[in-house]
């Protein structure tokens, strides 16, 4: 490994010559070089600080594996160290290679848009994402999709519908009418999170494990839940076997005219407003963009 025009062969010299940009540029160099079978390290702390900084840099969007990392290199070279200083262009940049993303405080995060001309007619993949927000409760988290900027604080959570890893639409993860008070909270490291449902006339408030995505429909509450759709407070067998007469939903969600959307794994979508029998890309997004918001 080089840096600054030095070949780096011992641990004193990476600390000598160390360079953000240069560090970041050859990170891929940096795991195999310094690698404890290619250079000594004197104190077994050290070790222990590079698998975390290698652990990070072979998964270098995993913002949980960021924050070690970067933790792990600052305690290294003896000053803070941010994305900022390693790579200004690409911070904040959010990959959706993960099931679960984890976003910091402090930081203005940008969701890769999905552009239907990029898919043609090859194949792709529908798959939802959860966001989970960390860092100072009283700091601000913005994502932006698009020219639409979305805020966020420490503790809440949001899921995300991508194709191909590019986000189609930011879901809802609360929603308030005139019988319910409905809100995603956040399980940690988990996929699924707790849905309250509070009853604004009784107060009654039920809690619900393991949740994706929810709807309100008349006198209840559709919801995913462990990958089932799930009601709460509707008594309607005609649109139960509606729903569930389809392969397993991704996400259920209430559009700008209240009707309920489930988009299925197979790109089927069904609604209550009408039924449709064709795939998620293409004719269903070109003759039905406003409902799915794409």
């Amino acid at each position: 490994m080089k840096l600054q025009g030095n070949i780096i062969v011992t641990f004193p010299d990476f600390i000598k010559h160390f360079e953000c940009g240069e560090f970041w540029q050859n990170k891929d160099v940096f795991v195999r070089d310094m690698h404890p079978d290619r250079i000594y390290y004197w104190d077994s702390k050290d070790i222990l600080i590079y698998e975390k900084i290698a652990q990070w840099l072979k998964d270098y969007n995993n913002m949980e594996k960021q924050k070690d990392g970067l933790s792990a290199l600052s305690s290294w070279i003896g000053m803070p160290i941010t994305m900022s200083m390693l790579a200004p262009e690409v911070e904040g940049n959010v990959s959706l290679k993960e099931q679960i993303v984890f976003l910091e405080s402090g930081v203005d995060y940008v969701l890769p848009k999905f552009n239907e001309k990029t898919i043609g007619q090859s194949a792709f993949t529908i798959a939802l994402h959860k966001l989970e927000f960390c860092g100072e409760s009283n700091i601000p988290i913005k994502v932006g999709l698009g020219d639409v900027a979305h805020y966020y604080y420490a503790g809440d959570v949001a899921y995300v519908t991508a194709i191909n890893g590019t986000c189609v639409e930011i879901l809802n993860n609360s929603k308030v009418n005139d019988l319910f008070s409905i809100k995603l909270i956040n399980q940690q490291k988990t996929f699924g999170s707790k849905l309250l449902i509070r009853n604004i006339a009784s107060g009654d408030l039920q809690a619900l494990n393991d949740v994706t995505s929810f709807a309100p429909y008349e006198s209840g509450v559709i919801y995913i839940r462990g990958g089932e759709i799930k009601f709460h407070g509707i008594a309607n067998d005609m649109l139960l076997t509606f729903f569930k007469l389809s392969p397993k939903p991704i996400y259920v969600k209430q559009t700008s005219n209240n009707a309920v959307v489930v988009l299925y794994t197979n790109g089927e979508i069904k609604t209550t407003g009408y039924e449709v029998e064709q795939n998620f890309y293409g004719t269903a997004i070109d003759n039905f963009g406003n409902i799915l918001n794409v």
